[in-house]
């Protein structure tokens, strides 16, 4: 799905894909996109460390001209985990490949990917950033528990929130002005 959908990191001179080419980048982006089980999900929702961890290892060997992709891919995958068994989010076997693998396109499609996963929401144009603040203070909240343990995660969860305390500004910003204008 990868190959499908990005040119490998040796630049090759770019040429028109077919039509055929185009349906298939397409189709392979709308799968991965749509993709939320995490490898090594067990039937009781607890996710293998091993099998997951030997997965990355697999899928990163086998996309040796596509590993950014293949790891910015991942990090939108592992973005749909559950909490941990200690109570932070994400699980322990996620926090554990970000360590291991240890790579930037990864944590930065770790970002994406929680950002992503909100969704479409609504709200009340006149509330500001509150929801994004309890957003921000979540995430910061998880990343502080695990700064010694986990550090490459937990500097992910401060970016997290750190995008959300923007965004709770941002918001802020927006409703005064709908205010002043009424």
């Amino acid at each position: 799905m990868i190959k499908s959908i990005y040119r490998p990191a040796n630049r090759q001179p770019r040429r028109k894909p077919t039509k055929e080419e185009e349906a298939r980048a397409r189709h392979a982006y709308e799968l991965l996109s749509s993709w939320h089980t995490i490898p090594g999900t067990q039937p009781d929702g607890s996710i293998d460390e091993e099998q997951l961890l030997a997965w990355a290892t697999a899928a990163r060997a086998a996309l040796p001209d596509h590993r950014d992709a293949c790891d910015d891919q991942l990090g939108h995958v592992v973005a749909w985990a559950p909490a941990g068994t200690d109570g932070p989010w994400p699980h322990e076997s996620v926090r554990a490949l970000i360590e291991q693998i240890a790579s930037t396109p990864l944590d930065d499609g770790f970002c994406a990917g929680v950002f992503n996963k909100r969704g479409v929401f609504t709200k009340n144009p006149f509330e500001g950033g509150v929801q994004e603040r309890a957003l921000g203070t979540q995430y910061r909240g998880w990343g502080e528990a695990m700064a010694a343990a986990s550090p490459r995660t937990a500097a992910a969860l401060l970016q997290i929130a750190d995008g959300y305390d923007r965004q709770a500004h941002r918001e802020d910003v927006r409703a005064q002005r709908l205010r002043i204008e009424r």
